[in-house]
């Protein structure tokens, strides 16, 4: 029964894996899976092709090959991921957990939507919080002041997640989002000095106060000084719509 292979993928294979329009990997390429980037499988191709059980997945849309013989590009988890919108506090969930979903275009500038989620280790008491950031200050106000105070270290940790390319190009969502779950491992687990972390959270428009009594809703912007900050001087525009890539 095909159905019982749908649920979440990650990307395993060292190269990326590229998403394809149709079932049919001779179809239009529209994206890639870069290593660790996470997705659903929402069908299962009744025929391989050319040795390879193709699937098709939602965020990107497209198919992709999960596996041919002797090799795995994508391997199932046992649980489901976190959804990037709705999405709830798990007990077991890391301290810290960030999702690149998708952008949307406003005043003329591409926007990132970032989801993330803090959880407290001992109490569990959970935040989630939504921001948005252009890749140009994703670049210069995160991702080069954190390579510049992690040094030597910054390559051998990101040597399979690297930063997304200049110029918003295809695949900028997937290659922001692996690279952000890697920063949120290394914090998790302590291989990142406290200099880097503050410089994270701040970055990220973290609400406050973070653990109090009700706040294991998700925060609405209203409670986050940075969002309504960024709210006032938009004079009342609509918030941007998220494209998925």
């Amino acid at each position: 029964d095909n159905r019982r292979s749908f649920g979440t993928y990650v990307a395993v294979y060292a190269k990326d894996v590229p998403v394809h329009e149709g079932e049919s990997r001779e179809t239009r390429v529209v994206g890639q899976l870069v290593k660790g980037h996470k997705v659903e499988v929402v069908e299962i191709a009744a025929r391989l092709d050319a040795g390879r059980v193709r699937a098709r997945i939602k965020h990107p849309e497209g198919w992709v090959s999960l596996r041919k013989t002797g090799n795995d590009f994508l391997i199932k988890l046992a649980k489901k991921a976190k959804q990037p919108t709705g999405f709830t506090c798990q007990a077991a969930s890391p301290a810290l957990w960030i999702q690149v979903d998708g952008h949307g275009e406003s005043q003329g500038h591409t926007w990132y939507g970032l989801n993330c989620e803090l959880t407290d280790r001992i109490s569990r008491a959970c935040r989630t919080w939504r921001t948005r950031k252009r890749l140009a200050s994703l670049r210069t106000d995160l991702y080069d002041r954190i390579k510049d105070r992690m040094g030597g270290s910054y390559a051998e940790h990101f040597s399979e997640t690297p930063f997304a390319h200049k110029g918003g190009l295809p695949g900028t969502t997937a290659r922001l989002d692996a690279w952000f779950h890697t920063l949120a491992y290394l914090v998790n687990h302590g291989k990142v000095s406290p200099s880097v972390v503050a410089l994270l959270l701040q970055f990220l428009d973290v609400p406050m106060p973070l653990f109090d009594q009700g706040l294991e809703e998700d925060a609405s912007p209203a409670d986050n000084p940075a969002e309504k900050a960024k709210a006032s001087q938009e004079n009342g525009t609509q918030p941007i719509a998220i494209d998925i890539e």
